[in-house]
């Protein structure tokens, strides 16, 4: 009757299985000597082991923390959707990702390769047009001294946002990021 119980699967091992096998540890016998006396293999002995105290008979609680271990191609994952919508909010994010997952644990997962929401900083929102005649001017001005500069004067400017949104806008990034073009806030502007 023993040898049919301890044939069974380890989910499915009865109390009593638990127990031999538990008590030929507790004996000095080694994982697979336990697993040849049983005729099973070493593994789900080792399983057995590793889930319940061998004095006291009751489950071992796992360590705290996260039970699953992240992955590389999983994190890889998380990073390329969270660069495709750096403007979602966490939740948004978890929602787009394969694996559901808590906000707590995105927020951990990010800081690992050091993704945080920060405040969008604002550029002014420039046309192909506007760059190319920046360019030009720098290019113009690029060799004047101080002496040059200290002759020109500058008009106080006022600037009116159209569009103005007066809500900070987060978007995620790494320090590093901080004035990629994808992670700053294009703003209208009216002198």
């Amino acid at each position: 009757m023993a040898e049919k119980t301890l044939g069974q699967t380890s989910s499915n091992l009865t109390d009593v299985g638990i127990g031999y096998i538990l008590g030929l540890n507790n004996a000095g016998l080694s994982h697979q000597d336990i697993a040849d006396k049983c005729s099973r293999s070493q593994s789900p002995v080792t399983r057995i082991m590793q889930r319940y105290d061998i004095k006291t008979f009751t489950g071992v609680k796992p360590p705290p923390g996260p039970q699953k271990a992240i992955e590389e191609q999983e994190l890889r994952t998380i990073v390329q959707e969270v660069k495709k919508n750096r403007w979602s909010s966490l939740s948004d994010v978890i929602n787009i990702l394969p694996n559901k997952i808590s906000t707590c644990t995105l927020q951990r997962w990010l800081s690992i390769v050091g993704i945080q929401k920060h405040i969008a900083l604002k550029k002014p929102w420039l046309s192909p047009e506007h760059m190319n005649t920046r360019l030009e001017w720098a290019m113009v001005y690029k060799d004047w001294t101080v002496e040059d500069w200290n002759k020109v004067i500058f008009s106080d400017e006022s600037k009116v946002e159209v569009g103005h949104n007066s809500r900070v806008v987060w978007v995620f990034r790494t320090d590093t990021e901080k004035h990629h073009a994808d992670c700053l806030l294009p703003a209208l502007k009216r002198n």
